[in-house]
């Protein structure tokens, strides 16, 4: 685990970007569900599909996203990671 990962943080955030665009696509824009919304040109149709995809990825990343939270406090490493986490995801 060390050798690929180099830590338990960096495990995590390997299995949150995982969960963030599963099927092997190499990032989330590349999912189909956001090329869907993307593409959408009629507003309300565009919010449902926001909504539905934010409500699926949610449930994927939560649980490795609460291990990250909770582990913070007992590794300072892990507090590091999830700093880095939020700042990229107001970016």
């Amino acid at each position: 685990m060390y050798a690929t990962f180099g830590s338990k943080a960096r495990l995590l955030t390997a299995l949150l970007d995982i969960r963030l665009a599963p099927g092997g696509q190499t990032g989330i824009l590349d999912r189909p569900e956001m090329q869907a919304i993307c593409g959408e040109r009629d507003p309300r149709q565009l919010l449902r599909l926001f909504a539905r995809d934010y409500a699926a990825m949610s449930e994927r990343v939560r649980p490795v996203a609460e291990v990250l939270r909770t582990a913070k406090a007992a590794e300072p490493q892990m507090a590091a990671v999830r700093e880095e986490m939020e700042v990229h995801r107001f970016e």
